[in-house]
């Protein structure tokens, strides 16, 4: 099958999320297709999905995590990064995905499955959080294109947030020295009768 150029196609945004959990394990959901178009394709993909009339990529990414994950809130983090490329939906339809990837964290690991749909109660068929070295080391499996970049973005963010961290709780340690030497100081001139100095 031949795949249409992208730019000669009607437009579907997406938000899709990398959720990681506290052991930097990122959940995938394998998506099964038995009949249509698409009938005896299997990959796994990252939760998320299309953009309603009128919403923000953000605000969707917020209602995608809750509905195919029950993990309502969390924050949804930094844009980690995009893509654009032809898709072909379950009807037969040809599209171009424009999506976007959002960093979430969490350290819930249950799924809830009371905000599928019908459609994707019949092609969603299980869920797994996945470490860096087993989607390496998958034979036979199929993962999204971008992936691996997504997560090495990810780690980076996470690098930088704590090592941001680490200095403003450095900061805040000079600040309480500073102020207690400046109490003690002042104590002792008082005694002295001497003027203080805030």
């Amino acid at each position: 099958m031949t795949t249409p150029d992208p730019h000669t196609l009607p437009i579907r945004r997406a938000a899709r999320l990398i959720v990681l959990d506290a052991r930097d394990r990122v959940l995938l959901f394998r998506f099964e297709h038995t009949e249509g178009p698409l009938a005896g394709s299997t990959f796994w993909t990252t939760p998320g999905g299309a953009l309603a009339p009128d919403e923000s990529w953000r605000d969707a990414a917020s209602r995608e995590l809750l509905e195919e994950t029950g993990l309502g809130g969390l924050a949804i983090g930094a844009e980690l990064g995009e893509r654009s490329f032809a898709m072909q939906l379950p009807d037969g339809d040809w599209v171009r995905a424009e999506e976007r990837f959002y960093l979430v964290r969490t350290t819930q690991t249950e799924i809830s499955r009371t905000g599928w749909s019908e459609a994707e109660r019949r092609i969603m068929r299980e869920h797994r959080w996945w470490s860096q070295d087993e989607i390496a080391s998958a034979q036979h499996e199929r993962f999204p294109r971008p992936l691996p970049d997504l997560l090495a973005k990810a780690a980076a963010t996470s690098a930088l947030r704590r090592s941001r961290s680490a200095r403003s709780d450095v900061d805040l340690l000079a600040v309480h020295r500073v102020h207690h030497a400046t109490v003690v100081r002042n104590r002792r001139q008082a005694r002295r009768g001497a003027p203080v100095i805030e």
